[in-house]
């Protein structure tokens, strides 16, 4: 198993903690290059879990736009990329399990950048679930809930 993130010391000691024959690598969603090369590096793929996500809290009408979208790139764009690449490794039995959230389907004050584009993911899961289905591939979306103090 690899654990892929854009903090290299973070996947490395996500990795460590699994030990053997878990490895570490860098990547970010939002470059497409860099997905490519990550997963022609690691050659046909039985399950990818795609967990990049992250939120700017602000209301519609105090976010810059470069907030809204950089949650958008994350969240939404680079589960695109993640699924367009990792859809052409799969193997027939395989899976792609996004993380979602229950912010997917249910609003939330200062979060509309991060609703958006976990709805948008419920829906991207949807489409992919429907062109991967022939090929044998499972597509699946857990939404979760986080609680913190």
């Amino acid at each position: 198993m690899t654990v892929a993130d854009r903090n290299t010391a973070g996947a490395r000691a996500v990795a460590a903690d699994l030990g053997d024959p878990h490895t570490a690598a860098t990547v970010e969603v939002t470059d497409e290059e860099s997905v490519a090369t990550l997963f022609e590096q690691a050659g046909p793929l039985d399950i990818v879990v795609n967990t990049a996500g992250f939120s700017n809290v602000g209301l519609i009408m105090d976010m810059p736009v470069d907030q809204f979208r950089e949650v958008i790139d994350v969240c939404l764009t680079g589960a695109f990329i993640v699924t367009k690449y990792a859809g052409r490794l799969l193997r027939s039995g395989g899976a792609l399990v996004s993380i979602s959230s229950l912010n997917g389907r249910q609003p939330a004050a200062a979060m509309s950048a991060y609703c958006a584009a976990k709805a948008g993911l419920s829906m991207l899961t949807q489409v992919a679930a429907l062109e991967l289905a022939p090929r044998g591939i499972r597509v699946n979306a857990v939404a979760r809930v986080v609680h913190t103090r």
